[in-house]
């Protein structure tokens, strides 16, 4: 019953101590109960149940419903239906060949690898992040951005061995939907970037900054601009900035905290974001994370 005013449409969390924390738009909080028994008419009236088996949903559902309230509100008519043909045509068959020919590194659903897809062309397709509709060739551009965004979600997720099967089958399967130029691509998809301007792709390399040497840098702390730490960089940029979260994985010892660590730098610089970080072990428990994140807020009293 405590919960009535953040479960509202403003998202106010009003406590006893008559603290109140806005919680932003990105935020969802969800609720497993075994019953409503206790609860009174004006808690059920905010809470929407409702349960549907992924097998009699399937996947396009999703990929419909995105089009219509998201993608539509960014893109033109003509643009938004040729995006979902596209997606339509091959997310089934993309993710039926990678449950069956290539190994995961994190176990993944159906759904979630759509999702993934359709998150990454939201980002690439945004005119307020980069994105020209009114490009020349803003229709080849659509079909390098979908086999780009492909590439880096339902195939992103699988490990190095794995890899060439999936380069394979991407393509037979796009070489007739992409340009003559997009050969090199096709060959080591994991190894290029969609350039808009010259709508083509181009080895990660040319995105890549020069190095510079700052005397007095500890040698722990000095990080040399790389192939691998470009597109990840890019990547995580992309997602980030679009608002939605990012899972890094990879083995261990292979940098991962490095990469990340200078990315929130970066981008910590910008004054667009704020970043902390935060330490986990075998010992750490729930209330630690609590305190730590607390410390970091502005409290607010009526």
């Amino acid at each position: 019953e405590n919960m009535n005013t953040v479960l509202d449409d403003n998202k106010t969390l009003c406590l006893a101590n008559s603290e109140r924390i806005k919680l932003p738009g990105t935020l969802h909080m969800m609720f497993e109960v075994m019953d409503l028994k206790v609860a009174s008419p004006a808690t059920v009236s905010r809470c929407g149940m409702v349960y549907m088996e992924q097998e009699h949903v399937g996947m396009l559902s999703l990929v419909r419903t995105w089009g219509t309230s998201k993608l539509s509100h960014i893109l033109s008519e003509e643009m938004t239906t040729a995006v979902l043909k596209m997606v339509e045509d091959h997310v089934e068959d993309g993710i039926k060949f990678v449950r069956e020919f290539c190994q995961e590194k994190v176990v993944s659903d159906n759904s979630n690898l759509v999702a993934s897809l359709l998150k990454m062309l939201y980002c690439v397709l945004d005119p307020t992040r980069g994105f020209h509709p009114d490009h020349p060739k803003a229709m080849t551009n659509l079909k390098l951005f979908f086999v780009w965004s492909f590439v880096w979600s339902i195939g992103a997720n699988i490990t190095d061995a794995s890899r060439p099967e999936f380069q394979g089958w991407v393509m037979k399967r796009f070489i007739s939907l992409l340009p003559e130029n997009c050969l090199e691509f096709l060959q080591n998809i994991y190894d290029y970037v969609m350039d808009e301007e010259k709508s083509m792709f181009v080895p990660w390399s040319d995105l890549m900054t020069d190095f510079t040497y700052a005397v007095g840098t500890p040698y722990f702390n000095i990080i040399v601009p790389t192939v691998e730490t470009t597109r990840y960089n890019f990547v995580m940029k992309k997602l980030m900035c679009g608002g939605h979260n990012v899972l890094f994985s990879a083995e261990t010892g292979v940098g991962k905290s490095v990469v990340i660590q200078q990315f929130l730098d970066e981008m910590s610089v910008t004054n667009e974001y704020v970043s902390y970080t935060m330490g986990y072990s075998a010992q750490t428990k729930p209330s630690n994370i609590r305190d730590v994140i607390e410390e970091k807020l502005e409290k607010k009293r009526k």
